[in-house]
């Protein structure tokens, strides 16, 4: 993308994050639900309304994080990064825009152990000043790619291939 284009790069978010995020916690309690019906376990069956609550609590979080994450889309421009949360907006929060001149460090970081084995999903972070984040990039899929995108923008062409 040349500087004067002023048509944006669009990254969305990728739901293929929650997959690394809440696969575990569900097979735990799916494993152990199986398990107290198999051995009919007294103990067990009196912990059904945890089990229950457990369950609905993550079908209710899955649906949240879906919604936001299907919701967010970044938009690079040559001068600035913007994203936009039609979740949050409707919330009344208001979206995250940073200047790319400003822009001092940017680092990639993946969701868990699970994102690096089987799903590439991650986060970027552009810091302008300090140690604080003012701008991330979250759930992407491939997040090294974005990050070489935005260096492109940031720094030029020849600091992303080096």
């Amino acid at each position: 993308m040349k500087n004067g284009n002023s048509q944006p790069i669009i990254i969305g978010s990728s739901p293929r994050a929650l997959y690394g995020k809440y696969t575990l916690k569900i097979l735990l309690l799916v494993t152990v639900s199986i398990l107290a019906i198999v051995f009919r376990s007294e103990w067990i069956f009196s912990f059904l309304p945890i089990f229950i609550f457990f369950y609905i609590y993550f079908a209710a979080r899955i649906l949240w994080d879906y919604l936001r994450i299907k919701n967010t889309t970044y938009f690079i421009y040559s001068n600035k990064v913007e994203m936009q949360s039609y979740v949050f907006l409707f919330l009344g929060v208001d979206n995250n825009v940073v200047n790319l001149s400003q822009v001092r460090q940017i680092k990639v970081f993946s969701n868990t152990y699970l994102d690096i084995w089987f799903f590439s999903c991650g986060n970027v972070v552009l810091t302008v000043s300090g140690d604080i984040a003012d701008f991330e990039f979250k759930n992407i899929y491939h997040p090294g790619l974005v990050k070489q995108q935005v260096e492109r923008m940031c720094f030029g062409v020849s600091s992303a291939n080096g």
